[in-house]
């Protein structure tokens, strides 16, 4: 079986609210394809709710392809792989070594950046929280 460091398809342009929220993810933090079962597999070390009070919203994990690498604002691209969270986090609680296995349906050929969004679910819109972009780029035949 042939793993690849890439990542399932929708064309996407989210423009998420962004809030001084306190939740994280860090650690290690790495995604993995497996082109032939159509799955991607997203790893994060530790997701974490730094806040004192309250519980997060609906968290969310959202693997995007993207023509331009993310800086902020909106994100425009391809949502390739996602897994939403059963659970919440209340103040100071955490998520740890998460590996998730999900679907995948790859986008149209082309070169593409890698970015793993963190979102939370406000009631209202998905506001992102948090994100990592890859250095590598991925071609897509």
């Amino acid at each position: 079986m042939k793993k690849l460091f890439l990542s399932f398809l929708f064309i996407a342009s989210f423009g998420f609210a962004t809030i001084a929220q306190q939740i994280d993810m860090f650690g290690n933090i790495e995604y993995s394809l497996d082109l032939k079962a159509n799955k991607a597999t997203i790893e994060v070390e530790k997701i974490k709710n730094h806040n004192t009070g309250g519980s997060t919203g609906t968290l969310k994990l959202i693997l995007f392809f993207t023509l331009e690498k993310y800086a902020s604002d909106e994100l425009n691209g391809y949502v390739v792989s996602e897994y939403q969270f059963t659970d919440v986090l209340k103040g100071g609680e955490y998520f740890w070594k998460i590996t998730k296995t999900v679907d995948f349906i790859a986008p149209p050929a082309g070169k593409y950046y890698v970015t793993l969004v963190l979102s939370e679910w406000d009631g209202t819109e998905n506001t992102l929280v948090d994100f990592i972009n890859f250095s590598r780029q991925v071609t897509i035949k």
